[in-house]
């Protein structure tokens, strides 16, 4: 795709800075790469409540996570904003997912990549799926394969769907989808009694 090829809702700032290096991608890449897919990107993230991992010196420089909406971030962006419960902070304001705009000016901010909570945010703190994180110490793909298939099992055997999701180099994610109903504390106190069946 050729820069410029994508009319953009947003100004993209130090539009040559180089997020990869080795591969030579910009930001202006990366913003124009999520314009054009953003159709398919878009019920991942509609209404999410977003956690933000930014790398303001490309994937070669220091990055960090963030919860709380950036200065920078334009107005009318949606947020919403959670009381906390083990923090000084008394509240945090998150960035809500769902627009390209919102997509991209997060993008415009070094935001590489967005993680999404499980609850939406009119639904909060209700999640509509549970995540099990598989990440082998060893760094072979193959043993986080043998891991998600024990944990299929032991899903399986309490009638529970689950499907399987790449996440990064070499761990995946086991996706089970839930009703509405479960608060997240208790949605983790379930992953936590399935535990002594993993073993």
């Amino acid at each position: 795709m050729k820069p410029g090829a994508i009319k953009l809702p947003i100004q993209v700032s130090n539009p040559d800075k180089l997020f990869w290096p080795d591969e030579i991608y910009t930001k202006l890449d990366l913003v124009e790469f999520y314009a054009g897919m953003f159709t398919r990107l878009r019920p991942y993230v509609d209404h999410r409540i977003l956690t933000m991992e930014r790398c303001p010196d490309g994937m070669r420089g220091e990055c960090f996570y963030q919860k709380e909406k950036p200065k920078g971030i334009p107005p009318g962006t949606p947020v919403k904003r959670i009381q906390n419960v083990c923090s000084s902070r008394k509240s945090t304001n998150y960035v809500v997912g769902g627009t390209l705009e919102t997509q991209l000016a997060l993008v415009n901010l070094a935001c590489i990549a967005v993680h999404v909570s499980g609850s939406r945010a009119k639904t909060f703190p209700k999640p509509d799926w549970m995540c099990i994180d598989i990440d082998p110490s060893s760094g072979e793909f193959r043993d986080a394969a043998r891991a998600a298939i024990h944990v299929k099992d032991a899903l399986d055997s309490v009638d529970l769907v689950s499907f399987a999701k790449t996440s990064g180099s070499r761990g995946l994610h086991v996706f089970v989808p839930l009703r509405l109903g479960p608060t997240a504390d208790e949605v983790l106190k379930f992953a936590e009694r399935l535990h002594p069946y993993l073993q």
